[in-house]
């Protein structure tokens, strides 16, 4: 697009003259109605769910997970040993660290007695995910789970009269009252046994739900306020009636209390807003006030804003999946985002969102030549797109000598162009308009990015750009050690994003996962 201006042409659109367009995945709204579909929640509910499951050095580990994934769409579970000590830092050290990252929580079956004096089981990851874990997050526990699930609360584990190995049990279910057993004909179904301790005693946080038909002792418990469950006998078994249905009602649980999650988060965020209700907007003299835009500070005389791009390198393996990174630094971040695929012959990937200090999303109106922030629908520009998106990379431009740390992507505006914006360009001849209405989408949408990760070759880039305060642009040392609440907020972001491409950044039969790759 040209504007007719040669400097105004499309080397306007990105930090020192990289043209990016792409669709986004922002949810932006125009005039009455969100791009966002009505079938949001039957899609999350229909949507796999983040799970994480302890293992506790059992054979049936990996059984367990695939009986899981079933339920999930065909997505595996995140399996992390019960000694892991990356799982351990984490819990011991970020409180959020569960809620944040997972949806649910399972604990797998294993060997010895949690209830054995001395015994290690509430310090393993086991027994800090029951301590650690928020009291909305469901937990299922598994056998040995189960066990500890139940002295967590106050039951003791006792010794069978004999071990029941492999046996096929009968199971009494009580499914007026238990959530896992919905569905499930009664009274009894056909259970295998594989262990030789039990749950004794009473609590009164925990309620029975199952118990065996032939030998009375307990085999399933469920909280009776809380998502806690533990079953006894082995549900993922090919012996074991119905364990589809425990592990889809489990599941279900889990979509209900994530959706409670994100209606809460919902609640909490701004109200969504019309775009463009700021057009009617008048002050006392009736005409319309724009309100410059909070991510586009003023310049005073004398003051020269510098910025530059800061990039971080992560290794990293084209094979690997780049789905997880996307979901948890952007897709869930609440801010409009993006993700750029190569195009078959450069294999690069970029993806961002508008958050971060430096970050924004704009929306246009060719019509009005309004542009707004789609974030409170307030007029930051009134004129032509493309001067406007000019300017604003002015402002954010590093130095001209500074060398750019990706040829392929290096932040700025990443977003759509209607092609009612080519009524600003020199080459525009006005069609006929006939009954043409008002669209419910903005004429154009553009996120400014501040932040990001581009994926190419062998290395995972974490880009971001950092203002470097007023004068010469270049950064002192003591300009290191009395960080910005800005800086501050970006060095949280390269953290959090350096972690989980380490998370992510391995093969996955290196993280317990399964050869094939996760359902899009």
């Amino acid at each position: 697009l040209s504007s007719g201006r040669p400097e105004e042409a499309t080397g306007a659109m990105a930090v020192k003259g990289v043209v990016v367009l792409a669709v986004l995945a922002a949810g932006f709204q125009g005039p009455g109605r969100s791009l966002r579909s009505t079938r949001l929640h039957a899609e999350e509910e229909e949507s796999p769910v983040r799970l994480l499951l302890v293992d506790c050095h059992d054979s049936y580990t990996q059984n367990v997970g695939a009986w899981l994934a079933e339920a999930n769409g065909g997505t595996w579970p995140v399996i992390v040993s019960h000694d892991d000590l990356d799982l351990r830092r984490a819990l011991l050290e970020t409180p959020s660290y569960l809620e944040r990252e997972f949806d649910g929580i399972a604990l797998s079956p294993g060997p010895g007695d949690p209830g054995l004096r001395g015994s290690d089981f509430r310090s393993t990851n086991a027994g800090l995910v029951l301590k650690k874990a928020a009291a909305s997050t469901p937990i299922l526990g598994v056998c040995l789970g189960h066990q500890g699930l139940a002295l967590e609360y106050g039951y003791d584990v006792t010794r069978l009269p004999e071990p029941l190995h492999g046996v096929i049990d009968r199971v009494r279910h009580f499914p007026e009252r238990a959530t896992l057993f919905r569905g499930v004909p009664g009274p009894t179904f056909n259970a295998t046994r594989y262990h030789s301790l039990t749950v004794t005693g009473h609590s009164d946080e925990l309620e029975v739900v199952a118990v065996s038909a032939d030998r009375g002792d307990i085999q399933a418990l469920q909280h009776r306020t809380l998502p806690r469950f533990g079953v006894q006998f082995h549900p993922e078994s090919v012996a074991t009636d119905y364990g589809d249905v425990l592990a889809t009602n489990f599941i279900a649980c889990v979509r209900e209390a994530r959706h409670k999650k994100q209606l809460q988060a919902r609640a909490l965020a701004p109200p969504a807003l019309d775009p463009f209700a700021a057009r009617k907007r008048e002050d006392n003299r009736g005409t319309t006030t724009t309100t410059p835009s909070p991510s586009t500070p003023e310049k005073k005389e004398g003051d020269v804003a510098s910025y530059r791009v800061e990039e971080t390198e992560v290794d990293w393996d084209e094979s690997w999946d780049v789905l997880p990174v996307y979901r948890e630094l952007f897709g869930s971040s609440g801010e409009p985002s993006f993700w750029l695929d190569g195009d078959g012959v450069d294999s690069a990937k970029a993806m961002g969102d508008a958050g971060g200090p430096h970050g924004f999303a704009v929306a246009h109106d060719a019509a009005t030549r309004e542009t707004v922030d789609v974030r409170d629908g307030r007029v930051v520009d009134r004129g032509e797109l493309l001067p406007y998106l000019r300017r604003e990379l002015s402002r954010r431009k590093p130095p001209s000598d500074s060398s750019s740390p990706s040829p392929h992507f290096d932040l700025g505006f990443v977003g759509y162009l209607g092609y009612e914006v080519r009524s600003q360009t020199r080459d525009y001849e006005p069609p006929d308009q006939g009954d043409k209405t008002a669209g419910v989408v903005p004429d154009a949408a553009l996120i400014f990015c501040g932040r990001a990760v581009v994926f190419r070759g062998s290395k995972a880039t974490i880009l971001e750009l950092t203002s470097v305060g007023s004068g010469s642009g270049e950064r002192s040392a003591d300009d290191d050690n009395n960080l910005s609440d800005d800086d501050t907020t970006i060095s949280d972001f390269k953290a959090r994003a350096v972690e989980v491409l380490r998370r992510y950044g391995r093969p996955r039969a290196e993280r317990r996962r399964p050869p094939s790759p996760p359902p899009l």
